[in-house]
């Protein structure tokens, strides 16, 4: 497995040196909303019924009908049955118990998606980390992927699900490993990907893309 095919459906723009547009605010405060962090003013959406506002403290209600939509269009690029594998929280390790954020959000797509999805938290730290936006740490798979264990073994065709993607090197590294133990993913499914440019569209939209997980050697016969 050379590559992993992966939909996203909204541009997250982390590029400050430039004037913003509503659809870079919007997308900043779905983020937040996911990630759970404060965020100024406030989110406009058209739904059924008319136009509703949410702020930092009611955003949780639109990432409830958001995600499922998500994942009822998921039907679009695979059939079920399905194992929903959330990239871990910096918190999620083999030692930690609680609810988990990316396992909240991975039950809300699979809840779109229908009775043919389950979500199997199957990855973990082996101990709890930094979070990689606070720390600014150096993203590589091979830092990520011997530090993350294997905690269930999933049912179905397996989906990695972020819901930010921003080097992708989690993602591949949490793909390495689940392909070495038997379970390689079938796709990927991101909720925003970070961008350093302004791309144009509509607030949410769908993309697809692929990660390399094969690096190609440096070739010196090049020179």
């Amino acid at each position: 497995m050379k590559s992993l095919p992966y939909v996203y459906w909204l541009n997250h723009l982390t590029e400050v040196g430039c004037k913003w547009r509503d659809v870079d605010f919007d997308t900043r405060a779905i983020v937040r909303g996911m990630k759970q962090e404060d965020f100024n003013g406030y989110l406009e959406v058209h739904m059924k019924g008319g136009t509703k506002r949410f702020t930092s403290q009611t955003i949780d209600e639109f990432i409830a009908v958001l995600l499922p939509v998500v994942g009822e269009k998921l039907r679009e690029d695979i059939t079920g049955p399905i194992s929903i594998v959330p990239i871990p929280n910096s918190g999620m390790a083999s030692s930690v118990a609680g609810k988990f954020r990316c396992v909240e959000l991975a039950s809300l797509v699979a809840e779109g998606f229908g009775k043919d999805a389950e979500v199997c938290p199957a990855i973990v730290w082996d101990k709890p980390r930094e979070k990689a936006h606070k720390k600014n740490e150096y993203r590589h798979p091979d830092l990520y992927e011997p530090h993350m264990v294997l905690a269930a073994k999933p049912a179905g065709k397996v989906v990695l699900f972020d819901d930010v993607l921003t080097s992708g090197s989690q993602m591949v590294a949490a793909a390495r490993m689940l392909t070495k133990n038997g379970f390689p993913p079938a796709r990927g499914l991101v909720i925003a990907r970070a961008t350093k440019a302004q791309v144009e569209g509509k607030t949410f939209e769908k993309h697809t893309d692929e990660l390399k997980l094969v690096s190609d050697p440096f070739d010196f016969n090049g020179f």
